[in-house]
């Protein structure tokens, strides 16, 4: 029987990282040479919802009202289709 973080990781697709602080970034950094070069490729950054509603359907993906006025705070004014994330 193959141990669990095994078996989770050979099915992982993308784990992808929204908002990445500086730590998280170095974190990752630091820990990519001891993890294999496949593993470390699954690993995306994305910089704002608009970026992370091209790459995942956003109707299944629950983001909090805080989190949509940073993101607007941060990157403008930028409006996300309708259908994209729901209200």
């Amino acid at each position: 029987m193959k141990p669990l973080f095994l078996r989770l990781r050979k099915n992982l697709k993308s784990l992808i990282i929204v908002h990445p602080s500086w730590f998280i970034r170095t974190l990752l950094a630091l820990t990519k040479p001891f993890i294999s070069t496949k593993f470390s490729q699954k690993f995306q950054y994305v910089f704002s919802l608009t970026d992370l509603a091209e790459l995942v359907p956003m109707e299944y993906v629950s983001i909090p009202d805080c989190i949509k006025e940073i993101d607007q705070d941060a990157h403008g004014k930028v409006e996300i289709a309708a259908a994209a994330v729901p209200e």
